[in-house]
């Protein structure tokens, strides 16, 4: 689909100023998943409307997989910010680095799952990338029904794509 993979995408779009905190805030406010946010965006930006059946899917498993591997990863990791103060300091600050190191390698992992959904998807050379990529998260957006959770709007999704898609 594209030459960079999603992975490697991902890792260079993530250091655009102020779009992690961004996106950790539609994640921790809106329960949205960051891996489906830059997967809709990765995939406008290779020029593909994603099939309404593979955002689906997408979704589908990603729920599954925050429920059952990173969204455990994540909760010890920030339980390790601060552990009981009966803890060792050095031991606990270890541990969160290794939980951290797990939950870099459940991202990725899923990165993958959702690259290979995107596979068959046509590429659509007429319109911009962020136009392709707004009409994908427009899609997953409305499949998580985040319209209808109290203080949501549709203001943070198009920063998010104004941030990765500048000018």
């Amino acid at each position: 689909m594209s030459a960079e993979t999603f992975w490697n995408w991902s890792v260079r779009i993530y250091k655009t100023p102020e779009l992690a905190p961004l996106l950790e805030q539609l994640q921790d406010d809106y329960a949205l998943d960051v891996n489906l946010i830059l997967w809709c965006a990765w995939a406008g930006d290779c020029g593909v409307i994603l099939p309404s059946l593979s955002i689906r899917k997408a979704y589908d498993i990603s729920q599954r997989w925050a429920a059952e591997v990173s969204g455990p990863l994540r909760t010890a990791r920030r339980a390790l910010k601060t552990p009981p103060r009966q803890a060792e300091p050095e031991a606990a600050a270890a541990l969160r680095e290794n939980v951290k190191a797990m939950e870099l390698e459940a991202e990725r992992i899923q990165q993958n799952i959702l690259e290979a959904l995107a596979e068959d998807a046509e590429p659509v050379r007429e319109l911009e990338p962020k136009t392709a990529a707004r009409r994908n998260l427009a899609e997953y957006a409305a499949l998580a029904r985040v319209t209808e959770k109290p203080g949501f709007s549709t203001s943070d999704l198009q920063k998010t794509l104004d941030l990765i898609y500048p000018g």
